[in-house]
């Protein structure tokens, strides 16, 4: 069974709370790595995510204050257990 665009971002958010490398992220979501990052682009474009650029060239995902709160309304709304510890999330907008 196919997944929805949403709940590809929500797998993705939640992977990203937990991991910020890119391949990891990708595996642990279950999507190709060409799919990771178009919808890593998006979530980005709309401020759910944020991107630094390391010295060894490798893109470090985060999740953003709106990102956070996001996921943590789907969690709740759907009754999957989150995260055990909260986490510092930039206040970004």
């Amino acid at each position: 069974m196919s997944r929805s665009r949403f709940e590809i971002y929500l797998d993705l958010l939640l992977e990203i709370f937990q991991n910020s490398d890119f391949e990891t992220i990708a595996r642990n979501a279950k999507i190709t790595p060409s799919a990771a990052r178009d919808h890593l682009a998006f979530l980005a474009s709309q401020g759910f995510v944020s991107t630094q650029i390391m010295d060894d060239k490798t893109i470090r995902y985060e999740l953003s204050a709106k990102g956070y709160e996001a996921l943590m309304a789907f969690l709740r709304l759907t009754n999957r257990k989150g995260p055990i510890f909260e986490r510092n999330v930039n206040a970004r907008t």
